[in-house]
């Protein structure tokens, strides 16, 4: 297999490499047919950026396919006239003009008794002048019956002096380039990025770029070099909230005209991007940001919707006509001129001048501004909006809240809002923000600040520090080199896995005659190391009741230190609905298209704004998902990046890790990872999770080992873990392997949860593959695998089922099941010898089924196979 680090978490690759034009098929189809039907002028028409060259250059190879002859003619100014239009082709064709012979009488002589077409082509057609226009329409109609066709781009619209004198219907044929697709767009997707988009990028991209191939190309490199477009898995995801970056001195695509940046058109229109969302008031606005009387700007406005760049709407205002567009012109908005139109806006909004519908418009504007304008009002404004907002936009609300940030002079003022800031920032994720703003506060603003915001922000900066994998600094911390208090202390030394030293340092209750936060962060820890450690820590008090920001802190503290155990260990607080727990819920509850989806997004978002610590779980599962689905390698990557990360219990991935290794036929390298896992467990004194563990050691003693180490290590998994439920389940699965228990099988069959569907269905093949398991939860389990596209699991499992189960039908389905997860396996790079051990079989019959394989799809080789595999995943609508 390739490096797994390779395939995971990537910046994209190049653009695809074989000139595929997505969307083009039927205009090309077009194309071809005229020049096979003999129609002498060919128009392909279409805004800036709608990919009219790129059409000439596929239609050119097209038509030479079929044997005609081609030429390219590039109109690269305004002054081109018909002579050098037509002054080559004879030439090109082997003729040489006679003297006094005019171009075109050369070119008729040339063609005159030729069978074979010649196509000639002519990019930016716009460019030539009125009177070449009208010369040559004039000397094609005297070519009509030669074979020669002239395929036009065109921009459109054209300019009105440009237009032809005289109409063509007769003589042309018009091929227009329409927006492209949501699909086309895909492709274009796929090509550049090298990975599928994630439901809604598509759609997102074409609307937002209105179809125009050029302004999805800007857009997409554009967040590419901002970083906040990312491939996870296989997968493309735009980070939400973000504008794509545009570097100074590039074009803007679908903004014909060449203006100088410092020209008025492109300063009005650089102007607009800004302030049309007022309407009619705009213009006049624009006039006093640019210095340009309103008559011109409301002439120059016409002029950029004479270009198809703006439309006029009934209000007398003006927006563009893609929304893109005015995103790449924001981009190169100077600081100065950004903040002088924002006052502008502010100023209008204030006075009634002007009306916003955009309930934002007013807090973007004031962000923007500055100190341009009224210090304190802006200031009220910014926090009570960012406070409107904050559960549902923390991108806005964080923005915001920076800038009143900066607009505050009172220390006392800033020292709050700069706290609403790291809150907010750690409420969403945002990992770098909220750690630096911590430090920043905590240096210079801890004075001006309330003894329980205090806190709250130290809490934050050693979940930072964790999620960083800063484990100097969270080591000063857990060892209070820092001045950190005893609760900070505990936090950092459970983000260390050093739960018994937390534990045991909470023993006392000099923490809980602080201030609210810190005896709601100090019982929080308290619980959770003491359940992970099998140790009664219930409290008999009343639990705090957690309010404001501190109950924001304790959500993200409790993710931090039990989101790596899958369960909600402190049931009087809710930890919200973070994203990574909402992705475990969702892959436990069945849901694994949705749940893959949520892991790749909170992996992107933790590239872009920092990771988070105590993801174990998210990566286990997400891997998990992955090696069932029979995608060996990505579950590998996923294994592989979990390894890079600080992370608690270990040995929760290294089973995952095990499962993998004995997979692919490494038995020995399976257990030794086994071992690793309850090494690890016991360095921390960490119990939870290593029932499992041991469960797994007396199935590979069974296998591969004695049967008295396999019931040794049955009896072992009944004392490891704290939770009734997972011992009783972990335990009756262990003798049901080790011993063959048929009533041991029986209670786990009924211990396993059924809301976890997968976990159901795979305790049933456990015990399945010992002859344990009854015929209708056989039934219920294979459906489960089904449902989930767990293939590699499904297949075990239709081994077990009793001959004749499947029926006619059944077995056809499995034909095609069993084909899938041959394909994907060999994309995946796996060899024959680990395709046998994989698929239980030998490499005789692997190359069997290959060969088939072969046959009916057509394919020679299993490197096609594994592109024609990959290419139909990238490139279809349901590909997981």
């Amino acid at each position: 297999m390739v490096s797994p680090r390779s395939l995971f978490l990537c910046r994209p690759g190049p653009t695809g490499a074989d000139g595929r034009i997505h969307g083009r098929a039927e205009a090309l189809d077009r194309i071809v047919e005229s020049c096979t039907d003999a129609v002498p002028l060919v128009l392909v028409t279409g805004p800036a950026g709608v990919g009219r060259s790129a059409v000439l250059a596929q239609a050119r190879d097209r038509v030479a396919e079929r044997g005609m002859s081609t030429m390219d003619i590039p109109v690269v100014c305004g002054g081109l006239d018909v002579p050098e239009v037509v002054g080559g082709i004879p030439g090109a064709l082997g003729a040489e003009p006679e003297p006094g012979e005019s171009p075109w009488a050369t070119l008729h002589r040339v063609l005159s008794g030729r069978e074979k077409r010649v196509v000639v082509f002519l990019d930016d057609a716009q460019r030539l002048s009125p009177r070449s226009v009208h010369r040559m329409l004039g000397a094609l109609r005297g070519l009509v019956r030669a074979p020669i066709t002239f395929v036009c781009a065109v921009r459109t619209p054209a300019e009105p002096a440009a237009a032809p004198a005289e109409p063509i219907a007769d003589l042309a044929r018009v091929v227009r380039l329409r927006p492209l697709s949501a699909r086309a767009v895909r492709g274009m997707l796929v090509d550049r990025l090298g990975a599928k988009p994630v439901a809604g990028l598509t759609e997102t991209l074409r609307d937002e770029c209105g179809g125009n191939p050029a302004v999805v190309r800007a857009a997409v490199d554009g967040y590419l070099r901002g970083g906040v477009l990312r491939v996870v898995d296989q997968h493309a995801h735009l980070v939400p909230g973000q504008v794509p970056e545009q570097p100074s001195g590039e074009q803007v695509p679908a903004v014909p005209g060449g203006f100088d940046s410092g020209g008025p058109a492109l300063r009005v229109l650089r102007a607009l991007t800004v302030l049309h969302p007022l309407r009619d008031a705009a213009p006049a606005l624009i006039a006093e940001a640019t210095g340009c009387g309103e008559d011109q700007v409301r002439r120059l406005l016409h002029d950029w919707c004479a270009r198809a760049v703006v439309l006029p709407d009934r209000s007398g205002g003006f927006r563009f006509r893609i929304p893109m567009v005015a995103a790449l012109l924001t981009a190169r908005l100077g600081l100065f001129e950004r903040r002088r139109i924002s006052q502008l806006a502010v100023a209008a909004l204030s006075t009634g001048a002007a009306t916003a519908p955009d309930e934002h418009y007013l807090a973007d504007r004031l962000a923007e501004a500055g100190n341009l304008i009224d210090r304190d009002r802006a200031i009220v404004e910014l926090r009570r909006r960012a406070d409107e907002v904050a559960a549902v936009d923390g991108v806005r609300a964080e923005r915001w809240l920076r800038a009143a940030v900066k607009l505050c002079t009172d220390p006392a003022l800033r020292a709050e809002t700069l706290h609403r800031q790291v809150v907010s920032s750690a409420r969403h994720a945002r990992s770098h923000d909220a750690t630096g703003l911590a430090d920043e506060a905590l240096r210079a603003d801890a004075r001006w600040l309330p003894d329980a915001a205090a806190q709250e922000l130290r809490i934050i900066r050693v979940l930072g520090l964790a999620g960083a994998g800063d484990l100097d600094a969270l080591g000063e911390s857990a060892d209070g080199a820092d001045g950190a208090d005893v609760v900070v202390r505990a936090a950092a030394l459970c983000l260390l896995d050093r739960w018994r030293e937390a534990y045991d340092l909470l023993g006392g209750n000099q923490w809980r005659h602080h201030d609210a936060s810190t005896v709601l962060f100090g019982r929080l820890l308290r619980e959770v190391s003491g359940a992970l450690l099998g140790l009664d820590s219930a409290d008999s008090e009343e639990p705090p009741r957690p309010a404001g920001t501190g109950a924001e802190v304790a959500g993200r503290l409790l993710d931090a230190v039990t989101l790596h155990t899958g369960a909600d260990l402190v049931p009087w607080l809710e930890p919200g609905p973070s994203a990574p727990r909402r992705a475990i819920r969702s892959a436990r509850a069945g849901n694994w298209d949705d749940a893959l989806g949520r892991c790749r997004a909170a992996l992107v978002a933790e590239s872009v704004h920092g990771p988070v610590p105590g993801m174990t779980v998210l990566f286990r599962e997400m891997a998990t998902m992955l090696i069932a689905r029979g995608r060996l390698n990505r579950a590998a990557a996923v294994l592989a990046e979990a390894r890079t990360r600080n992370l608690p219990m270990p040995h929760l991935l290294l089973l995952t890790e095990s499962d993998l290794a004995d997979l692919l036929g490494e038995p020995e390298r399976s257990r030794s990872l086994l071992e690793d896992a309850l090494r690890r467990a016991a360095e921390t004194g960490v119990v939870g999770g290593t029932a499992e563990v041991w469960r797994r050691l007396a199935a590979w003693e069974d296998r591969h080992g004695s049967s008295a180490t396999a019931a040794r290590c049955a009896e072992r998994a009944g004392d490891a873990d704290p939770a009734p439920e997972a011992v009783r389940l972990e335990q009756a699965l262990a003798r049901a392997v080790a011993d063959s228990d048929q009533a041991a099988a029986a209670v786990a069959v009924e211990a396993a949860d059924r809301d976890d569907p997968f976990g159901y269905a795979t305790t049933v093949l456990t015990v399945a593959e010992r002859g344990l398991a009854e015929l209708g939860s056989l039934r219920a389990a294979y459906r489960i695998f089904g449902e989930l596209d767990a293939l590699l699991p499904r297949a075990r499992m239709r081994a077990l089922l009793p001959a004749g189960e499947l029926g006619e039908q059944g077995r056809a389905a499995t034909v095609d099941e069993n084909e899938r997860l041959l394909a994907r396996l060999v994309a995946e790079g796996l060899s024959n010898q680990q395709l046998a051990v994989v698929l239980g079989s030998t490499e005789k019959s692997v190359e069997g089924r290959l060969s088939r394989c072969f046959k009916r799809t057509g394919y020679r080789s299993r490197t096609e196979l594994a592109t024609a595999t990959v290419n139909d995943e990238l490139y279809s609508a349901d590909f997981a």
